[in-house]
This record gives structure tokens, C-alpha cells and sequence, in this order.
């Protein structure tokens, strides 16, 4: 087994890790960065900056169909899902060549690929092949869904954050009235 030592290791390659290896590096501290699947990042790829213009396309929405409360008419009001998601998707995927782009542009020496596990408070496994001991350990993972097991007969019907900017269009069930628009926004106050 490859043996290797620094001063911080960071766990996750997309923007937190990329972010926290890059301020430990601008602080002189010898890192390395651990990505165990394909980098670019939970939240440009299925977090917080596609949902983000998802929400800001149903705040519009919400804003169009309320705007007669100030004098100003705009109905017939129209989504237009096959637009909105073509957006959502356009600048996803340019967010996730900018991460992208900042993980190849570390040395790589300083990355390394493969599921990290620790096996004490400093030293992590990297697979079955390198150890690391590390002063420090930052865990940037990200998240990944979980559908309930009363979900199971359904699962391929459940949207989540892995599999929603995928669609093509957004189902009349998510742009009509009680719709995820509305509850985006609803959350969003």
C-alpha cells in the first residue's frame, strides 16, 4: 500500500473541497485533494445552483401572477417548461465545467482518486491502495438522495435533486396551482 503525508487532506472535490484546499494552500499548508466518483461538484451538478434558477424562474412566476395586485396585467401568464429546464440545464453544465476547470488545474500530485474512510482521527484509506497521514482533515462530501422504502414501488416517478434537472420539461404536476414553483418560493420567504 502507497504511503503518503500532508498537512491537510481534504474529502470531496467539488466547490467546498475545492474551496478549502485552495484557502489551505493560499495559507502555505501542503495538501491533497480525495474525489471518490466523478468530479464536479454536488451543488453545481444537483444542489444548490441549478435549484437556486429553478427557484428564481418560480419566483418570477409567482411575481407575474401576482403582479394585477400593483396595476400591472400580465395574464394570460405562461410557463414555459421545456425553456425553463433548458436553462436550468445550459447553466448547470457551465457551472460544472468551472469546477471542472478548477480541479484540473491542480497539480496531480496533489489528487487523488478513490473512497476515503478514516482509520484513525489522521490517518485516512484511500481504496485499497494509499494511505494518507494528515494534520488535518476536511470532509466536503456533498449529499446524495434517499427515497424511503414506502417509496419503492414509485421510485422511478420520485423526483429528487439527482434526477429533477434532468427533465425536459417541467410535468403540469410541478407548474400548476400547488405547484414546486409555488412551494419553492414559499420556502424561499
Amino acid at each position: 500500500m502507497k504511503k503518503m503525508s500532508c498537512e491537510v487532506a481534504v474529502i470531496g472535490a467539488g466547490t467546498a473541497g475545492l474551496a478549502a484546499s485552495g484557502a489551505a494552500k493560499r495559507g502555505g499548508a501542503d495538501t491533497l485533494l480525495i474525489e471518490s466518483g466523478v468530479p464536479g461538484t454536488s451543488c453545481a451538478r444537483i444542489g444548490c445552483m441549478p435549484s437556486k434558477l429553478l427557484i428564481a424562474a418560480a419566483q418570477l412566476a409567482h411575481g407575474c401572477g401576482n403582479a394585477s395586485v400593483f396595476g400591472i396585467q400580465t395574464a394570460p401568464m405562461r410557463v414555459d417548461g421545456r425553456a425553463v429546464m433548458a436553462r436550468v440545464r445550459t447553466e448547470r453544465d457551465r457551472f460544472v465545467r468551472g469546477v471542472l476547470k478548477a480541479y484540473e488545474a491542480i497539480p496531480q500530485h496533489q489528487r487523488l482518486v478513490g473512497h476515503a474512510r478514516f482509520v484513525d482521527g489522521n490517518t485516512l484509506r484511500v481504496g485499497e491502495h494509499t494511505q494518507i497521514q494528515a494534520k488535518a482533515i476536511v470532509i466536503a462530501t456533498g449529499s446524495r438522495s434517499d427515497v424511503p422504502a414506502m417509496f419503492e414501488a414509485v421510485r422511478d416517478r420520485v423526483l429528487t435533486n439527482e434526477n429533477i434537472f434532468e427533465l425536459t420539461s417541467l410535468p403540469s404536476s410541478t407548474a400548476g396551482r400547488g405547484s414546486i414553483a409555488r412551494r419553492c418560493v414559499a420556502a424561499t420567504v
